[in-house]
């Protein structure tokens, strides 16, 4: 089972730092994590530390920044004292994330920009702007000004502007490699924006070829989500709620196949 975070588990805020996971969502983590069998990640676009400092569920993977950085938590575990593993950079993209944390708010002093600073990456949220439009095309305007020779490549959210390294994990990457280590009987994808589709592509391809059994599931939790992303998806949920009870649901249906044990052959 994978699970994007924002506007999937969480509802979409216009300050990032005030999401926090819907508790139904949470306590069904917990029990899918705790049934043995099951496998859970959560694949962000947020850093390990902090999508693990939200979630606050143990014994599952969390894997950050699209799939770049990644920690496996314990049960009981503190989000500050996990090992987080991140794939290599060039330096040239470091520099570029840390002078682009600088003087993009330079150009753009407005309290609508919040900067997300990963290492190598970071991205720029303009939830709150009140003319969405005229915030991207400024903040690409200032990102394009610093950075002409594109070192880090633009990957432009509903609600952000997302500035990754060329070689950067990406989540359909990243579900592709928990499929090559878990080798699932089946997989789950919950998700609600365009990094989502590549995951959801990937399982429904290995699905087609008939490698997984699985569902693309996403989260519609506002418009633009039904005509964006939802034709990727098998089943489309309302809200981060809705995704809550969907959950809820999954860990009954788990634990009770596990309970009843292994169905008899077929003579």
């Amino acid at each position: 089972m994978v699970s994007d975070f924002d506007g999937t588990l969480a509802r979409l805020v216009s300050d990032p730092w005030g999401a926090t996971i819907v508790p139904a969502a949470q306590r069904a983590l917990r029990r899918l994590a705790a049934t043995p069998g099951v496998s859970v990640a959560l694949l962000s676009g947020r850093g390990v530390a902090d999508l693990a400092g939200r979630a606050r569920v143990g014994g599952i993977s969390y894997l950050g920044d699209h799939g770049a950085e990644r920690a496996d938590a314990v049960r009981g575990f503190r989000p500050q004292a996990l090992s987080i593993r991140r794939e290599s950079a060039p330096a040239a993209a470091g520099a570029m994330a840390r002078l682009l944390a600088e003087r993009v708010p330079q150009a753009i002093p407005d309290t609508w920009l919040v900067v997300e600073a990963k290492g190598s990456a970071l991205t720029f949220h303009f939830r709150a702007a009140g003319d969405l439009a005229d915030a991207r095309t400024r903040v690409r305007t200032a990102v394009d000004d610093i950075d002409p020779d594109g070192v880090l490549v633009r990957w432009a959210g509903r609600r952000s502007l997302e500035l990754r390294p060329a070689d950067a994990s990406h989540k359909g990457a990243a579900l592709q490699s928990l499929i090559e280590e878990k080798h699932p009987g089946a997989v789950i994808v919950l998700g609600d924006d365009h990094s989502d589709v590549r995951a959801f592509e990937v399982l429904r391809s290995k699905r087609a070829r008939g490698h997984v059994e699985g569902l693309a599931v996403a989260v519609a939790g506002h418009p633009d989500v039904s005509a964006d992303v939802a034709p990727s998806a098998d089943v489309l949920l309302p809200s981060p709620v809705a995704a809550g009870t969907f959950l809820g649901l999954l860990a009954s249906l788990a634990r009770r196949h596990r309970e009843a044990g292994p169905r008899p052959r077929s003579t």
